[in-house]
């Protein structure tokens, strides 16, 4: 059966990609357009041969056909019609008309069940890449909308999952686009961190730049802080370096932001984190004391200094904080940042005394 199901589908692809070298060599203007009639109830259908046009009007068409998609049986009857053991319409009409429309794939990937069929459909266009071009048509000017649909952006998932790396770089173009809207988004939010994840090289990098454009906007909100300390966890020295450098200037700000003070506790840990730690280092009196005091900031501060440990950026930070007022140990927040000062202190000598101890050992054996 299975054998049967793939000589079927195989002799349609090859049909379609017969029917589209006709309609190339014919008055269609690119073979990535879809064919369109000038009047859209009218019952010649761009340059599709006369016998795959339709013999309804349009909108019964378009109806009948997300009836079946939308059926709770809707993906097996799909694939029957697909490969033409269904009367109903003539498969290469239906992939051509289906394809016509974007609204169609959109209306359908937003059911429960259409979402279904349309993964049999994409999975069978896959298959020819002229009538995938028509698909990535039809779905460019709403792949954002399913990008942030609780159904549909399944869809997308899928996409990202079984089609090709050329296939899926409309996906990622408009990832790249939108990420500031995806990222605020908690659907959309998946679907970027997965995009940045699926993306490769100079593609990777547009999505890693354009975060970096909105990376003020997106650490203040409660899921765009995720994206960027996802996208940080890639190891990507330049984005490292591209993110700390913005935020620098935004460090004081953001470290007293509950969302905020992810993203710079990330950016702290990257491979660029010392830019941020020169920066507290560099802070005036005021300023330090707001972030020691501060509910959030203190984190940041405690951060620094155990990432900076044995180093001079971690005296130079050290010695500002002992700088502050003495009242300061009677704050909550600022007696945190003193203590860890004072482990990490005690750790530094502990290590120190164990050192000498092995030195001497080794002198006396």
């Amino acid at each position: 059966m299975q054998q049967q199901y793939i000589m079927q589908r195989q002799a349609l692809i090859q049909r379609l990609e017969a029917d589209q070298r006709m309609i190339q060599t014919s008055t269609m203007p690119s073979s990535h357009q879809i064919p369109c009639a000038s009047n859209p109830n009218s019952t010649n259908v761009g340059n599709l041969p006369r016998i795959y046009q339709p013999t309804a009007p349009q909108s019964d068409v378009t109806s009948m056909i997300l009836d079946v998609m939308t059926s709770e049986d809707g993906s097996s009857r799909l694939q029957r019609l697909l490969l033409g053991q269904d009367v109903l319409v003539d498969p290469i009409y239906l992939i051509s008309y289906i394809t016509r429309d974007g609204r169609i794939l959109t209306i359908a990937a937003k059911d429960e069940y259409g979402i279904e069929s349309v993964k049999v459909f994409v999975d069978f266009v896959k298959q020819c890449p002229c009538m995938f071009n028509w698909v990535t048509s039809a779905l460019e000017g709403n792949v954002v909308e399913l990008m942030m649909h609780p159904i549909a952006s399944k869809l997308i998932l899928y996409c990202l999952g079984t089609l090709s790396y050329r296939q899926k770089l409309f996906i990622f173009d408009a990832a790249t686009k939108k990420c500031l809207k995806l990222g605020k988004s908690a659907i959309g939010k998946v679907i970027l961190e997965e995009c940045i994840k699926s993306s490769r090289d100079s593609q990777q990098r547009k999505i890693l730049d354009r975060l970096v454009y909105h990376a003020s906007t997106l650490s203040k909100t409660s899921k765009g802080n995720l994206v960027i300390q996802f996208a940080l966890k890639i190891g990507d020295c330049q984005f490292d370096r591209e993110i700390c450098r913005v935020l620098k200037n935004q460090l004081e700000d953001l470290s007293t932001d509950e969302n905020g003070s992810y993203v710079i506790e990330a950016c702290l840990k990257s491979s660029a984190g010392e830019v941020l730690v020169r920066k507290l280092a560099e802070f005036d009196s005021d300023k330090l004391e707001r972030l020691v005091t501060d509910r959030y900031a203190n984190y940041i501060i405690q951060s620094a200094l155990k990432i900076s440990k044995g180093t001079s950026l971690y005296n130079d930070l050290a010695r500002a904080i002992r700088r502050l007022p003495e009242e300061l140990e009677e704050n909550f927040f600022a007696c945190k940042v003193l203590r860890c000062i004072g482990s990490l202190e005690q750790e530094s000598k502990n290590r120190e005394r164990v050192r000498a101890i092995e030195a001497w050992l080794c002198c006396v054996g």
